[in-house]
């Protein structure tokens, strides 16, 4: 929840209270007025002295709840939202807050149930919606997500938050010309909003603009961006820009961020092959294997460093394994041809380097190489 949208609330709730014992109010009024100063902490001091005259305040537990929101302490906020609720359950704002207090504990499911009842009560509640947008992205329903989204630019249509989660799911569903679009006309909303240049940064790395990509992350990283998907996109651009050195440190920092960033390990396993450091390489794509054991990349990534290993046999009958699937990877034939040159199983090369040539529609190098390979072989 932004700052705009905190107070917007606990300022219409300032008028709610006007009945309340005087030294309730007294209390209450000086929590909202810490507050605007963004002292939850004495907020939350004062607002809890407002409770000891007044017990039985949905709207004093409310917003001692959306504060501690704002400290991140999500599993107190939880306790203060359902002890409101115990006052006012059919509160859309109470809903909500207890909504995303579950959301940022990773109980999704709740989480949506809250919200949507919220919006039950108030269809235009933006905060909601914002809250389902939020949720979709995170379990990966991107459709729905920019659903979401864009019915919260409906109803407002500069709200920061909504430009950032429909560009977000633009760009997971592969819209990248759409998202940058999206971003460029968001960029005037806050040009200081370290989440949006990360984003935006994501979106240029996806269309190939490489050195704008670049700028656009180190800008998000100097505003504060600092979670795994920052090092991530950078070790990938400066991948692309060929900066091996610093590509390699942003991976690094990236999983010890999120030692669970698959993308990151892969990415350290092709520089370390890249540099002909098997085992390294190796290493790296297992630990990508063991967040995803299909991911494909991997797989061919472990098969690579093992040939190159010597380890032809252990290569090969991961390879073959990846054949096998319905749909396989176009790389994993290529792959399966050396290896199986290598380990002198010719005939299997052969079968191998034809099928990669009937099925491979990328870079022509590599259609040459294996060509030149099958005449080398009198093909």
């Amino acid at each position: 929840m932004n700052k705009g949208t905190i107070f917007a609330i606990i300022v219409i709730l300032v008028l709610s209270v006007s009945g309340c014992a005087d030294k309730s109010l007294k209390y209450y009024n000086l929590g909202i007025a810490a507050a605007e100063r963004e002292e939850y902490d004495n907020a939350i001091g004062y607002w809890r002295k407002s409770l000891k005259h007044r017990s039985a305040d949905p709207e004093t537990r409310y917003n001692i709840g959306l504060a501690l929101l704002k400290l991140e302490q999500y599993a107190e906020a939880e306790i203060e939202f359902r002890k409101a609720l115990e006052y006012s359950d059919y509160d859309h704002e109470i809903l909500y807050g207890l909504g995303k207090s579950l959301e940022m504990q990773g109980q999704l499911t709740d989480a949506k149930n809250l919200y949507e009842r919220s919006i039950n009560l108030k269809p235009n509640f933006v905060p909601s919606h914002l809250g389902l947008a939020s949720i979709n992205l995170k379990t990966g329903h991107y459709r729905s997500a920019e659903n979401n989204a864009t019915t919260v630019l409906h109803l407002e249509p500069f709200n920061l938050e909504g430009n950032k989660l429909l560009s977000e799911a633009l760009f997971h569903q592969g819209n990248y010309r759409e998202a940058y679009a999206q971003l460029q006309s968001a960029k005037n909303l806050d040009p200081f909003d370290p989440e949006l240049h990360l984003i935006l940064g994501k979106v240029t790395y996806a269309r190939h603009m490489y050195r704008d990509a670049y700028a656009t992350l180190t800008r998000a990283r100097s505003l504060g961006a600092s979670n795994a998907d920052i090092y991530l996109y950078l070790g990938l651009t400066l991948f692309n820009l060929e900066n091996i050195e610093d590509a390699e440190t942003n991976f690094k920092l990236a999983v010890f961020k999120d030692d669970k960033e698959v993308r990151a390990w892969q990415g350290l396993g092709r520089i370390y092959s890249k540099r002909k450091e098997w085992n390294k390489a190796l290493d790296a794509f297992n630990k990508a294997l063991e967040q995803d054991p299909e991911d494909e990349t991997s797989i061919l990534g472990v098969s690579f460093a093992m040939m190159n290993s010597g380890r032809f046999e252990e290569a090969i009958a991961r390879l073959e394994r990846l054949q096998a699937r319905s749909d396989p990877p176009a790389m994993a034939f290529y792959y399966l041809g050396h290896a199986y040159m290598r380990a002198e199983m010719l005939e299997q090369a052969v079968e191998a380097f034809r099928t990669f040539i009937e099925v491979w529609d990328g870079d022509v190098r590599l259609l040459e190489e294996a060509s030149g390979i099958l005449k080398s072989l009198g093909i």
